[in-house]
């Protein structure tokens, strides 16, 4: 009968190759490793989940990425912090760069919930306060965050050519 459908027999465990990779970037995530990760227009990144952040960790990370990294953290967690005061900005994601480096210890404290750490309203400190873009590097790593089940927070250095 040719107007049947004819079903395809396909294995369970095939998967999409794109899920195998978010599936393999959360593992790495959790293990406070460094993922790649590529947003729009072909800007790829370096990545790593701010919970696991060390000193060393720092180092290696704007060594291989021949620049400083920014922190990316939601905007509510922004708003809470006292960086920005704009609730109805269209970007999800805010970064935070610092001219003298990041420690460990700050990013920890920017990016845990628990800690008591608030800005002065209108004074972000050393801080260069950014909107990300909606499918940037920046985004794409707290929504990996979020996915992994680790703070919505994550350091984020733009790859450049050596």
């Amino acid at each position: 009968m040719p107007h049947r459908f004819k079903l395809i027999q396909m294995p369970a465990s095939r998967e999409p190759v794109s899920l195998l990779a978010v599936d393999r970037c959360v593992s790495e995530l959790r293990r406070g490793r460094m993922v790649c990760v590529r947003g729009a227009g072909g800007v790829s990144a370096l990545v790593q989940a701010a919970e696991a952040v060390t000193d060393k960790g720092l180092e290696k990370l704007g060594e291989i990425a021949h620049r400083q990294p920014v922190l990316a953290i939601t905007l509510r967690r922004a708003l809470i912090l006292s960086l920005t005061d704009n609730a109805e900005q269209t970007a999800s994601a805010i970064t935070l760069g610092c001219a003298k480096g990041w420690k460990a210890e700050t990013v920890l404290e920017l990016a845990d919930p628990l800690s008591d750490f608030v800005f002065e309203k209108g004074h972000s400190g050393d801080l260069d306060v950014g909107s990300a873009e909606t499918y940037g590097c920046a985004a794409a790593a707290i929504g990996l965050a979020k996915i992994a089940r680790l703070l919505p927070a994550a350091l984020v250095a733009e790859i450049s050519d050596p």
